[in-house]
């Protein structure tokens, strides 16, 4: 559980970061669950829920996340997946 896991970094920390919480999700797997008001963050993300008055305002589960994470590991630097 993971409460805002880059609130206070830059971008290149921020980046590192995920790239570090996407690694034990796919190389440990690990399930993570991070809740943020970044919604730059949600591009990592297999599933986003946004909350709204206490709700569920919108529940999205992305097909094709795979490509979105070797993109990402690519411009971090380390594309570390393998199918």
């Amino acid at each position: 559980m993971l409460d805002e896991p880059t609130g206070d970094l830059d971008t290149k920390n921020s980046d590192l970061i995920m790239k570090i919480i996407i690694d034990l999700n796919i190389e440990k797997g690990i399930t993570i669950i991070m809740v943020t008001h970044d919604t730059n963050l949600k591009n990592f993300a297999t599933r986003t829920i946004k909350m709204l008055d206490g709700k569920v305002a919108n529940d999205e589960v992305k097909i094709l996340i795979y490509f979105l994470f070797r993109k990402m590991m690519i411009k971090i630097g380390k594309d570390t997946l393998k199918i």
